[in-house]
């Protein structure tokens, strides 16, 4: 009776231990996201995880996956089947395979309604406002987690989709959709300008070069029809906390370079009847640009020689150059 108990017991764990492998594991991602794959029953003498991609008829193994987990991303895997196959002893199993699939979300845009003073113009495809017009920009589902961003910096808790512009800059938002709060996108800039036929009164109200070329000259100046009596412009260092005057800065008009004022805003203090009036501030910014760089094609008998670092070429070849963007 013992002897037959135990080779009872020897033929179930033999059972036991031969059964199929079990897995679980992501099978909706979010777009560049990842997602794990994982044995759950049983362990097994060897691993090898395999995929059939979309369109194949067979699974084919895949390179280096041989333990317990897989980790695999949308991008490669979006629309495959994932199994895994496994070695007990003499025994070879497969696992019952899982489908992977992606989230897929449209383009991040926004709309804009104009409130007060403040319009569109179709030539620039800036907005332009005057003092007390607004313009309220709204990210539009399924982008719910929201950042607004101005002239290139994030403001304050401006977070919900709904963002109301009052003065002049570059403005932007980064969302991403609740159910994939990593997959931000950035919409399209919003331009502001002040309208030159605004009534701007005494206030001084400047615009001017916000992004300047490299190695260039920018120039600010007032809007309003107003003369004062003095004229001081300062900057903010990015970083710092306060304006400072610029020595020599004391006309209507103020010109800046890229090399100094980059990434810096500029204001102008202005002085009438005895009052202090401080304008609105620019941020100053400068464009950077990638080292020239270009291709090369060769066409017919034509090589590179990698020994002279030169191309070498018969009659009738050609290489071809081009320069690489922008």
């Amino acid at each position: 009776m013992k002897k037959l108990l135990l080779i009872a017991i020897c033929f179930i764990t033999a059972v036991t231990f031969a059964q199929a492998p079990v897995i679980e594991g992501d099978t909706m991602l979010c777009p560049m996201g990842y997602g794990t794959a994982t044995v759950t029953n049983n362990a097994y003498d060897t691993y090898q995880w395999q995929v059939k991609f979309y369109g194949e008829t067979e699974f084919a193994d895949v390179e280096g996956e041989t333990g317990i987990e897989f980790t695999y991303d949308a991008y490669n895997y979006s629309l495959a089947e994932v199994r895994v196959k496994v070695t007990f002893g003499s025994d070879t199993l497969l696992s019952d395979a899982i489908t992977i699939d992606s989230m897929v979300f449209l383009p991040i845009v926004f709309s804009t309604i104009l409130d007060g003073d403040a319009e569109f113009d179709p030539t620039s495809e800036n907005y332009l406002i005057c003092p007390g017009g607004t313009i309220t920009a709204k990210v539009e589902l399924p982008y719910t987690i929201v950042q607004w961003y101005r002239d290139g910096q994030p403001v304050g808790t401006a977070n919900d989709a709904s963002y109301t512009i009052s003065g002049p800059g570059m403005y932007y938002a980064t969302a991403a959709p609740d159910d994939c709060p990593d997959s931000y996108q950035t919409t399209l800039p919003i331009y502001v300008e002040y309208n030159t036929d605004c009534d701007f009164g005494v206030q001084p109200i400047i615009a001017g070069d916000v992004m300047l070329c490299p190695n260039s000259n920018g120039t600010a100046g007032l809007l309003n029809n107003v003369t004062y009596e003095s004229y001081q412009w300062q900057v903010r260092i990015y970083g710092e906390e306060e304006f400072t005057d610029i020595g020599g800065a004391t006309s209507a008009s103020f010109t800046y370079d890229t090399y100094n004022y980059s990434v810096t805003e500029i204001r102008v203090k202005v002085t009438m009847d005895g009052q202090t009036y401080y304008s609105n501030a620019l941020s100053i910014d400068g464009m950077v640009f990638l080292p020239v760089f270009f291709f090369t094609e060769t066409d017919g008998d034509a090589e590179f020689d990698p020994n002279t670092q030169n191309y070498v070429m018969c009659e009738g070849g050609t290489v071809t150059n081009t320069v690489g963007m922008p």
